[in-house]
């Protein structure tokens, strides 16, 4: 096998000490030195052009997490809200029933009155105390249901308060993962371009003075 610098290029062909072989390149001849340094730059661009599509990447993955974030934080603010109108909703309930009691409270007395009762002792107490008792136990109902809902509520809050502290923690990973992505490219290259020329230079596989071709 015969390396570049052979007669096609004016310059006298130099054999490979592990092969007799002469072989001639098809096409023009190209200067050894001109070929490995249009290589490694094209390379090096293609290094470079990975590491800017990275960076796209890991931007758009940061808008993202922030997208989902906001949204998180709009569930949680809403959740919030319907956690506090569950609360005032129970309390008109609970009112109204309290007015719904002592409506009955006060058909029920006139009613005793008008059956020639003696409303203030008696089996006429006791029914009043009844009719209070329900009422009194209907109204708790009301309170506790809006208690439980709102409570069903700030716990969802709370979950979607998580969900957006995760998704901002990823948007800020994403964030700061582009500096050091970005300077691994870098490096990545300068150590790749760096072993190539130290592989050229080597006078085993072929100089600038006569570059070898595998």
């Amino acid at each position: 096998m015969r390396d570049w610098l052979h007669e096609q290029c004016g310059l006298p062909p130099r054999m490979f000490p592990w092969d007799g072989r002469e072989w001639t390149p098809p096409g023009t001849c190209f200067e050894p030195t001109t070929m490995m340094i249009g290589s490694m730059v094209a390379g090096a661009g293609s290094s470079i052009m990975g590491g800017i599509g990275q960076q796209r990447a890991l931007s758009a993955q940061a808008e993202s997490a922030r997208y989902q974030a906001q949204v998180a934080e709009n569930n949680r603010k809403i959740a919030e809200q319907n956690a506090r109108y569950a609360m005032m909703a129970g309390a008109g309930n609970a009112q109204a029933q309290d007015f719904q009691t002592r409506a009955q409270l006060g058909q029920a007395t006139v009613a005793q009155a008008a059956g020639g009762l003696d409303v203030g002792s008696g089996s006429p107490v006791e029914v009043r105390s009844s009719i209070h008792q329900l009422g009194r136990l209907k109204t708790l109902q009301e309170i506790q249901n809006a208690e439980l809902q709102s409570y069903g509520y700030k716990a969802q809050g709370t979950g979607f308060g998580a969900q957006a502290d995760l998704a901002r923690m990823q948007a800020d990973a994403a964030e700061s993962a582009k500096g050091p992505a970005l300077l691994g490219t870098i490096l990545g290259t300068a150590a790749s371009v760096g072993g190539k020329w130290a592989m050229f230079k080597n006078p085993y596989f072929g100089s600038a003075g006569g570059g070898t071709v595998f």
